[in-house]
């Protein structure tokens, strides 16, 4: 049930961070994660194949794909995983409005906006 543009995306920027997201990476990318070890993890905490956690915020908390390919977020205080919060319907929602678009929450101050802007990605 993961998509096609999840897939394609973890293909060319194998475990990034974007903004406040580190999505998780293969063995070949040690900085942000590996995803194996994180499921794994997870699941050692109940978290429910249900879903497919792929990136994670600075405090831990988890975003994830539904099988119905809508994007949740589970805040790290929801220990036993069960009031998830959706942030997108789709993967591409996500990254193009939560992580850089209209929905991110960035400071025009920032150097991260800033530089988004310099690349022509803000407005």
């Amino acid at each position: 049930f993961v998509p096609e543009s999840y897939l394609n995306f973890i293909k060319e920027f194998d475990g990034s961070v974007i903004s406040f997201v580190s999505f998780y990476g293969s063995k070949k990318s040690s900085r942000f994660g590996h995803l194996l070890d994180a499921i794994a993890e997870l699941q050692e905490y109940g978290f429910s194949d249900e879903y497919f956690p792929f990136a994670k915020d600075p405090a831990g908390s988890v975003f994830a794909i539904a099988k119905d390919g809508s994007i949740l977020y589970f805040d790290i205080d929801d220990y036993e995983f069960e009031n998830p919060k959706k942030l997108a319907d789709s993967f591409e929602e996500f990254v193009g409005e939560c992580v850089l678009g209209k929905k991110a929450d960035f400071h025009e101050d920032s150097k991260h906006y800033q530089f988004l802007k310099s690349l022509g990605w803000m407005d």
